[in-house]
């Protein structure tokens, strides 16, 4: 029974010892893709992604330190994916086989109006649309330039 009880003891203690000593970008990889969703077909697939995350991080890291910067850099449903693949989806050759960046996110609304008169009371001082989220058609740069026509 006691060396049930240490055995056992020592199986908790070990897993402890995993856990603690895990790599920390390993950690905020696995975090990140359980946050989205993210599966991978096998361990080397999971294994590119993990390193295009990587690097990707490296960068990110390396633009938020500089202190010229006005802006902060992060994650996002595109953080596994190498420059390629990104560049791709920009319009810039082949797209990655990844039909979950495809989805679009509706939930950012606009703010609609049920008549002109509505328009003419509206407070447009320091009014901007929400950030919108067009998914996987590469057409970011359209949306941003009407956005800009519709303050």
């Amino acid at each position: 029974m006691q060396t049930i009880a240490i055995t056992a003891l020592l199986v908790a203690y070990a897993s402890a010892i995993k856990i603690s000593t895990e790599n920390p970008a390993e950690l905020r990889f696995n975090d990140w893709a359980a946050q989205l969703g993210w599966s991978y077909s096998d361990v080397s697939e999971r294994n590119q992604r993990f390193q295009n995350w990587l690097d990707n991080d490296a960068e990110f890291q390396r633009i938020n330190a500089d202190q010229s910067n006005t802006f902060k850099v992060g994650h996002n449903q595109f953080s596994d994916l190498s420059r390629q693949e990104y560049l791709a989806i920009l319009g810039d050759g082949d797209q990655p086989d990844r039909p979950e960046l495809a989805q679009v996110n509706t939930e950012a609304g606009a703010t609609v109006f049920a008549d002109a008169s509505q328009v003419a009371d509206f407070n447009w001082l320091n009014y901007s649309p929400p950030i919108a989220d067009q998914g996987f058609c590469g057409t970011c740069w359209a949306f941003a330039t009407s956005a800009g026509l519709e303050i």
